[in-house]
């Protein structure tokens, strides 16, 4: 694949109804992902497609949204030489399914994830803090956590 040639359109085709939504900007391809299809469309990226690897998972909080959360996956075909990067939405309670079942290093990263902003994965086998002492409350990348923490 040249570039992002064609990648949008046979994401769509493996990813069927999964996708939401898909662009292209500044020469990356982001696809949108709804939050029930995300382990089908993931599978298909990577058994279709060839997107070997998962390279990230990341948090950002939007607390103005309703579903405050995204949680955005980065994927790389080694055979291609290509990115994609991949997106869902969450609140503070619904549960993003984990991808621990297609990539185990995903265990770690979602780990991240709720560590820092409390974003729940449903299947992780290990949801515990990774990066903040056990005791640790609240989740610090949150936008709403006090820069000077919480103190007794």
């Amino acid at each position: 694949m040249a570039a992002n040639d064609g990648v949008i359109a046979a994401a769509r085709k493996a990813c069927g109804e999964a996708i939401v939504d898909a662009v292209e900007r500044v020469g990356e391809v982001t696809l949108t992902v709804s939050r029930d299809g995300l382990v089908a469309a993931m599978t298909a990226l990577r058994d279709k497609l060839g997107y070997q690897q998962l390279m990230e998972i990341a948090g950002v909080d939007y607390p103005q949204r309703a579903e405050r959360f995204e949680v955005v996956y980065h994927l790389l075909s080694l055979t291609k030489n290509h990115r994609v990067r991949v997106k869902i939405s969450t609140d503070e309670v619904a549960p993003v399914p984990s991808l621990t079942g297609l990539w185990p290093v995903a265990g770690w990263l979602e780990r991240e994830v709720f560590d820092m902003y409390g974003v729940l994965f449903s299947g992780n086998p290990d949801l515990r803090r990774i990066l903040t002492d056990y005791g640790f409350k609240g989740h610090p990348q949150r936008k709403d956590f006090p820069l000077t923490g919480y103190v007794e």
